[in-house]
């Protein structure tokens, strides 16, 4: 664990990202195989289920002492990008 992740929040950190890329992934096949209205529940009710999945997650990262907080979801992972308009 320690070779590619320093701290125990550095791993729970990735694991986090990694699920919030493929939430977003999620979004964009949804948008692109069903109406945008079907989409958009899918969507939201993929993401109210992580969420709700995720309270013992935050509680395990430990707090941020001052001055040593890295962004949560920068490490490598982009932000989730809107797709693009319909034609």
């Amino acid at each position: 664990m320690y070779r590619h992740f320093p701290t125990r929040r550095e791993l729970i950190v990735a694991v986090y990202a990694e699920e919030v890329a493929q939430l977003c992934d999620r979004g964009a096949a949804l948008l692109h195989d069903r109406a945008p209205g079907e989409a958009l529940f899918g969507w939201l009710r993929a993401f109210i289920a992580h969420v709700a999945s995720k309270r013992a997650l935050a509680l395990a990262i430990p707090t941020i002492e001052a001055g040593s907080a890295r962004p949560c979801l920068t490490a490598g992972t982009p932000p989730c990008t809107p797709p693009p308009p319909p034609c």
